[in-house]
């Protein structure tokens, strides 16, 4: 009977239906939107790694107490406090140095030039891509003696050679960094272009030998970090410990004064990102709530239309021994009915969505319609049904079957 009633009332049937089915496209799109942006960002920050420590001069994160000015007035870490940590640590695997700044990259060839700007310049440890695991794609890593001799050697990132160097192959050819000549070794794997990403792509790589003669590492240009990996089986707390007594001990910090550097983790970051993850998805809840607020109200408003069309109805069902609780289950199948098919055309034009944007976005965004909200999107068309429905079925199940006979319209 629920199924005939909504047959038989065509246009009415599609209005209701297009009001819960744009409330459930807008939530379930912005539960899609998120999801992909958290994946994103969670891939991006996972390449530093879940036992990794990195020794810097700034936090990652800030409480309210935090004075700027003291951070400002810190010494960057060192190369000489790295082997200071390489050498006296007994908990860490991996170690590594790396120093940041930026200068122009130049590939000359005959008849063309090309040149880029501004380019990100690492300068570092051979064993520095230990601690981030980026893949050489072609080529090969610095060696410890060419580290030592600051042989003038570089690593490129995959986009940086796509930019410089197009289909030739790069392995071999000469550059010129701020006029000084380096050939190259090796190339990266492509990163992608998450939210988050390491910048490897765009990257510039010479070793910290060759990097130090070219230089001024205590210029304020000059970004340094320092990162460990705990050897397997060892707790992050531990390493912690021993790196902090390590560092302080060789910058020679009295006992009561504070540290004047900051250990940075993955678990500090990802604190932060639950917190604006949880807003964001308060937010997005709020803004869809709303969306299937309006479709409800036009469900509810519809199913009191078809109560008072259907009194007559109901009266004479009564009459023949039908029971309130049939005619509530008639009339609440018949709203759940239209939120769920609204729900499902919500859906499947997200899906529609999602399917024109992977098209168009790139490798390091990917927008898909995941099982869990197409389960969450149907849950939500049935609440809303049952919400939207129970009043007007409520108000029919407890008609005077006399009453409702005797009515006319």
């Amino acid at each position: 009977m629920a199924l005939h009633s909504i047959a038989a009332n065509r246009l009415r049937t599609f209005l209701s239906l297009l009001g819960i089915a744009i409330g459930i496209f807008s939530i379930i799109t912005v539960f899609t939107v998120l999801d992909a942006l958290e994946g994103s960002i969670r891939t991006g920050v996972s390449i530093l790694g879940s036992d990794n420590l990195f020794v810097e001069k700034y936090p990652w994160t800030f409480d309210g107490e935090s004075n700027w000015w003291d951070y400002a007035n810190r010494p960057q870490p060192s190369y000489d406090e790295y082997m200071a940590l390489h050498e006296r640590m007994k908990t860490i695997q991996h170690s590594g140095f790396m120093a940041e700044t930026r200068a122009q990259i130049a590939y000359h060839r005959a008849g063309k030039n090309k040149i880029l700007n501004n380019i990100s310049v690492w300068m570092i440890s051979e064993d520095f891509l230990e601690i981030y695991q980026l893949e050489i794609g072609r080529g090969r890593n610095f060696t410890p003696s060419e580290n030592l001799l600051g042989t003038p050697l570089c690593l490129i990132g995959a986009t940086t050679a796509e930019e410089l160097f197009g289909n030739e192959n790069p392995l071999g050819k000469t550059l010129k960094m701020n006029g000084k000549r380096t050939t190259v070794i090796g190339v990266f794997a492509k990163e992608g272009d998450g939210l988050v990403s390491t910048g490897v792509d765009d990257c510039y790589i010479i070793s910290y030998g060759y990097g130090k003669n070219i230089f001024d590492l205590k210029s304020n240009n000059v970004g340094t970090v320092i990162g460990v990996r705990a050897k397997p089986g060892v707790e992050l707390k531990e390493v912690k410990e021993e790196l902090r007594m390590v560092m302080r001990s060789d910058r020679r910090i009295a006992p009561l004064a504070k540290d004047n550097f900051s250990i940075n983790q993955l678990s500090m970051l990802m604190q932060q990102l639950e917190k604006i993850f949880s807003m964001i998805n308060l937010a997005g809840l709020l803004i869809g709530g709303i969306a299937i607020l309006v479709g409800g109200f036009g469900i509810a408003n519809i199913m009191f239309v078809s109560v008072k069309e259907r009194t007559r109805i109901i009266g004479i069902q009564k009459a023949i021994g039908a029971k309130s609780w049939c005619i509530l289950f008639e009339f609440l199948c018949e709203s759940v009915i239209l939120c769920i098919v609204g729900g499902m055309i919500g859906l499947l034009l997200v899906f529609a969505g999602t399917k024109i944007l992977a098209g168009l976005a790139d490798s390091g965004f990917v927008i898909t319609l995941t099982l869990t909200n197409i389960i969450r999107g149907i849950l939500i068309s049935a609440a809303a049904g049952i919400i939207a429905g129970f009043i007007p079925a409520k108000s029919a199940s407890g008609l005077n079957p006399v009453a409702a006979m005797n009515t006319n319209f």
